[in-house]
């Protein structure tokens, strides 16, 4: 497309396909391959396809042209498939006594070489090779899959981030400009306007600061309880608060970290605008601290007036609180309030593996 600009040149511009800026649709497996829980199980379903070939075979017996080991091979496979390398190699193991006892003639003490032994060792090979190749294609399914299953919560952590981010930003502005109201009737009533100016200058550069010190990864490292003392010395800065950080000795995964530290944001942020600010409390305090069976706990408190739980978790109403519920589920964790003696936020959950 071509448009006639004021000063007669010619500008132009091409249209983008929307095909093109579509992302790709994931791919899905049909189907997931899941083997059997408990171990007794597996072993009972592997004999359960040795009896069920060996009597495929027993009815077959003579039908057949192409040797008694016929029907095994789809036994090693679903097998291997659905119960386990060990219990394949007992189907291989059982298959050739079986075939070896009934279906192939009987070696003999002759020199001469006989078919057997030679049939006997072909079956063995062939179905080790079957084998390794069947649990490799179910080892390199289950890793898809696995992999599919990471990015489908890093998707989903990404969306509830970008939601909270957006939050996070109209909260701060929500603060910059009750700050600039306040500056204003500071100036109104005498304040030196140097003064008022720097302060608010103060307030934004913290602002800023608080943005990047989320995804700074080199601060991570130095542990959760001063990175989430940083984070709450710039939410804190010009209110006075009493802040209290204790976390237990954990290494957790940068997703659960994240995580973490965007739920305690909400949490102060809420307790800044609700709390703080109207002077209506002056301590905050966060713990991480291990439970039984390898569980955590983080509880997120202040000395506000507190609330009525019930009303407040049957009409969330605020974003805070809802974002906060979809972070506690994406660490897999149960979330919990409480309102009698200030606002106490629990979060329940389970480190994650490497």
């Amino acid at each position: 497309m071509s448009l006639q600009h004021s000063n007669g040149f010619m500008l132009h511009t091409v249209s983008w396909p929307v095909e093109a800026v579509q992302p790709p649709a994931p791919v899905r497996p049909l189907f997931r391959l899941t083997r059997c829980g408990p171990q007794w199980t597996r072993w009972l379903l592997a004999l359960a396809m040795w009896l069920a070939a060996a009597m495929a075979q027993w009815l077959l017996d003579g039908l057949v042209v192409s040797g008694p080991f016929l029907t095994f091979l789809p036994a090693i496979a679903l097998t291997t498939a659905f119960c386990g390398r060990r219990q394949a190699v007992m189907v291989i193991v059982l298959a050739v006594a079986v075939c070896a006892l009934l279906w192939l003639p009987p070696i003999g003490l002759s020199l001469a070489l006989s078919a057997t032994p030679i049939s006997l060792a072909l079956f063995v090979l062939v179905g080790l090779f079957e084998l390794i190749l069947v649990d490799s294609l179910y080892r390199a399914s289950r890793s898809n899959a696995e992999q599919q299953d990471r990015l489908k919560s890093l998707l989903r952590l990404r969306e509830i981030m970008v939601r909270e981010m957006r939050h996070r930003v109209a909260n701060q502005l929500h603060l910059i400009t009750a700050m600039l109201e306040g500056s204003q009737s500071r100036i109104d009533g005498g304040a030196k306007v140097k003064d008022v100016i720097g302060q608010a200058i103060r307030r934004i550069s913290s602002i800023t600061y608080l943005q990047r010190i989320v995804d700074d990864k080199t601060r991570r490292q130095r542990g959760l309880a001063p990175l989430l003392r940083d984070i709450l010395s710039h939410i804190f800065e010009d209110v006075d608060v009493a802040v209290q950080v204790r976390t237990a000795q954990v290494d957790l995964q940068d997703h659960q970290v994240t995580i973490v530290c965007l739920i305690v944001i909400e949490a102060a942020m809420n307790a800044l605008k609700h709390i703080f600010r109207l002077r209506r409390g002056c301590m905050f305090a966060v713990e991480l601290r291990k439970i039984a069976d390898g569980r955590l706990v983080l509880t997120i408190w202040d000395d506000g007036p507190g609330f009525d739980p019930d009303s407040v978790l049957a009409n969330p109403g605020g974003l805070g609180l809802s974002i906060m519920q979809e972070l506690a589920a994406e660490l897999g964790g149960r979330m919990s309030l409480g309102g009698d003696s200030g606002t106490t936020v629990k979060l329940e959950f389970t480190r994650a593996q490497p």
